[in-house]
């Protein structure tokens, strides 16, 4: 919920800055009530705008202070009869807000027909996470698919590469098994950084960061998995094309389906004339009724040398 950098005093409207707020509330699984227990001695439901801020920096480290003014003064009361300043900002208001997140609604012995939502709903972690668009994206994918061929080329399994710190209780920002880990760990533990220029990695830092400096793991496994697959699936298919023989790639139904009828390649009338008309034709011809009329029983159509030449001679 940064400012506009075109307007230093543009601020958030505050419905989006709590809409933030119970975003990272809800995938932290805190309670916001805890944070402002020991600044209400008298259990009143209000504390002062510096006791807020600090309890509101232990719940969100990462908001900006203007987002954290505009939800001050958005729950900053009236001074009356029974608000006094400085107890006058009601964070026991702000709580009931925030675990609405949870599917928390109050008083619903007073409300029975008051529907409850379900939790999370309506929240930006629900719809999922969505990778960032790089700025060039024909280099971003030529760097995502040399990462898969040299994670296939030096054997290495990605995932098992940071099964340390993605099941660890180290980080506090991002707990075990969310699928989020530091951009200065993943660096740590990349085993191909040696291999990837500085420019392509910031690429990647950039693509899948989360908050200020985290990383998803998730998202970038599941792009580089998708890659490994495409791979393997275009070299199956090569191999596939490489092991039928030269002048093969159908079947024997294909090629009956395929062969023209034979009524397609009977010669023409005139293609017949042209062929009987021929001096070899002629010869043959002779050749053969000689050989019926039985002055030249046992003898075949070319099983003697002279009849070969005088075809050779026929044909020149």
């Amino acid at each position: 919920m940064a400012g506009c950098d075109q307007d230093p005093e543009w601020r958030a409207p505050p419905e989006d800055v709590l809409l933030a707020v119970k975003d990272h509330m809800y995938l932290r699984r805190a309670r916001a009530k805890d944070c402002f227990c020991d600044f209400d001695w008298l259990n009143c439901g209000r504390c002062t705008k510096p006791q807020f801020l600090r309890a509101l920096k232990i719940l969100y480290p990462g908001l900006p202070a203007g987002d954290a003014n505009t939800l001050v003064e958005h729950y900053t009361l009236t001074p009356n009869g029974r608000v006094t300043w400085p107890r006058n900002v009601a964070y026991s208001k702000f709580c009931t807000d925030v675990e609405n997140a949870f599917g928390l609604e109050p008083n619903l012995e007073k409300r029975p027909k008051c529907k409850v939502k379900a939790p999370g709903e309506g929240l930006p972690c629900k719809r999922g996470y969505v990778p960032g668009q790089p700025e060039d994206k024909e280099k971003f994918a030529h760097t995502m698919v040399r990462i898969a061929v040299l994670l296939t080329t030096k054997g290495f399994e990605l995932e098992s590469c940071f099964t340390d710190v993605y099941r660890s209780d180290g980080s506090v920002l991002y707990p075990r098994n969310c699928g989020k880990i530091l951009q200065g760990v993943f660096m740590q533990y990349f085993p191909l950084v040696d291999d990837i220029g500085v420019v392509d990695m910031q690429q990647i830092l950039d693509r899948y960061r989360v908050d200020a400096d985290g990383f998803h793991l998730h998202a970038f496994f599941k792009d580089v998995r998708d890659i490994l697959q495409a791979l393997q699936k275009y070299n199956a298919e090569r191999d596939e094309e490489r092991s039928q023989p030269v002048g093969f790639h159908f079947t024997r139904e294909e090629a009956v389906r395929a062969w023209p009828p034979p009524e397609a390649i009977l010669a023409t009338p005139t293609d017949l004339q042209s062929i009987a008309s021929s001096p070899i034709s002629r010869k043959e011809a002779d050749i053969a009724a000689e050989s019926t009329s039985g002055g030249g029983s046992g003898r075949s159509l070319c099983s003697s040398a002279s009849q070969d030449s005088e075809l050779a001679a026929a044909a020149a």
